[in-house]
């Protein structure tokens, strides 16, 4: 867990002025364990997934998790059940980027109502 943590670190500390998720299935029930969850935090990921996302008949674990350092760009995340295998399928969704409304949009075209499709052949 410690090589984990340190590759998880070097990633951060190089992209620390982007959006960053992490993402996929960890096998790392944070139902029973939280020391995975704690290491993202010490490290500024905070976990968006909460509820189980694995769901075979007798038992619920967490083991798909979706890690972000922004929270605050995300709108949502949860959990899907898809009904075909036991994994839910996971999600977040991110906040869209705003343009400043002050701000020109400038819409280049080509005007084509008076071009000859036979000088193009």
């Amino acid at each position: 867990m410690d090589r984990f943590d340190d590759h998880i670190y070097e990633v951060i500390s190089t992209n620390n002025n982007i959006d960053f998720v992490l993402m996929g299935v960890f096998n790392i029930d944070l139902c029973k364990c939280n020391k995975l969850q704690t290491m993202m935090e010490v490290n500024g990921l905070h976990q968006v997934i909460t509820q189980p996302t694995r769901v075979p008949l007798k038992s619920e674990t967490l083991i798909d998790h979706i890690y972000v350092n922004e929270k605050s760009n995300f709108t949502q995340g949860g959990v899907v059940p898809i009904g075909v295998i036991d994994h839910h399928l996971i999600y977040t969704v991110r906040k869209g980027i705003k343009q400043n409304k002050n701000q020109h949009v400038y819409i280049k075209y080509r005007d084509l109502k008076h071009a000859n499709e036979h000088a193009y052949i």
